[in-house]
C-alpha cells in the first residue's frame, strides 16, 4: 500500500511541475514559438549602405521584432526608416499596458511637418517603453537596433504572425527591393537633375535625409508607398 502511495505522490509532483511549466510559458508568450526564433542580432550585416542585423524579424512597414529568451518581444524601427529623416525631433509613444494588433500604428516619428506612423510587427501587450526616447528621440536615429528600441511586448499570436515577417536571406532580398523602389520613387518625383543629384549618394543610393527634398504631396506618397 505504501508503495502505491509513493508512486501516486511522484506522479502528482511530476504533473504539478508540468502544469507550472506550461503556465509560465503561456504567461511569457512562449507557447508554440517556432524553433530557432530566439537569436542574438549581429549589426555587421549591410545591404548597400543600410544596416540589416541578422536575428531580427522585419515587418513590411520597416519595423523589427526581436524575440527574447523570456518570450517577450522587443521592437523598433529599421535603418531604412531612420535614414529617411535628417533629424528626428519628437516621437509619440503608446503607454505600457496598451494592447496592439499586428499592423496597428505604434509610434509617430516627426521632423518639422513631416511624420511617419510606424506599424506593430506583432500583436501583444506593451510591457515597457524606452523611456529615453521621450527626452532624446535622436537615439532612434543614432542606434535604431540597440539603444533606440521602442517597446517590449508580451506577444499574443507570435507563432502565427512571425510567419509573415522577414529574416536572413528573405529580409536581405526584401530590403534590396525596397532600396530599388525608393530609387525609382525619387527619380519619378524629381524631374530636375540638380535636385535629383542632391538626393542621391554616390552610386545612385538614396541619401540620408531625403525628406528634406520632398514637398507635402510627395511626402504623403512616400509614406503610403513604404510605411503602410
Amino acid at each position: 500500500m505504501s508503495i502505491l502511495l509513493l508512486i501516486a505522490f511522484v506522479v502528482l509532483v511530476i504533473t504539478v511541475q508540468y502544469i507550472i511549466q506550461v503556465v509560465r510559458k503561456r504567461q511569457a508568450g512562449q507557447t508554440s514559438i517556432p524553433a530557432n526564433t530566439v537569436q542574438q542580432p549581429s549589426i555587421d550585416m549591410k545591404v548597400d549602405d543600410y544596416l540589416l542585423p541578422e536575428g531580427l524579424f522585419f515587418h513590411r512597414s520597416h519595423t523589427w521584432a526581436q524575440v527574447q529568451e523570456s518570450g517577450f518581444v522587443k521592437i523598433g524601427i529599421d535603418d531604412f526608416t531612420q535614414k529617411v529623416f535628417r533629424e528626428i525631433e519628437t516621437v509619440q509613444l503608446k503607454a505600457a499596458g496598451e494592447k496592439v494588433n499586428q499592423g496597428d500604428p505604434i509610434l509617430t516619428v516627426q521632423h518639422g511637418e513631416n511624420t511617419i506612423e510606424l506599424k506593430a510587427p506583432v500583436s501583444g501587450e506593451i510591457i515597457s517603453t524606452n523611456a529615453k526616447l521621450s527626452t532624446n528621440p535622436a537615439i532612434i536615429k543614432n542606434s535604431p537596433y540597440e539603444d533606440g528600441w521602442i517597446y517590449q511586448l508580451k506577444p499574443s499570436q507570435l507563432a502565427k504572425e512571425i510567419k509573415s515577417l522577414r529574416i536572413a536571406e528573405n529580409a536581405r532580398d526584401w530590403l534590396k527591393n525596397e532600396i530599388n523602389r525608393l530609387r525609382e520613387f525619387l527619380m519619378f518625383q524629381f524631374s530636375e537633375g540638380r535636385v535629383l543629384q542632391n538626393t542621391m549618394a554616390d552610386g545612385g543610393i538614396p541619401a540620408e535625409g531625403i525628406m528634406e527634398y520632398l514637398d507635402k504631396g510627395s511626402w504623403k506618397k512616400l509614406n503610403d508607398a513604404f510605411f503602410v
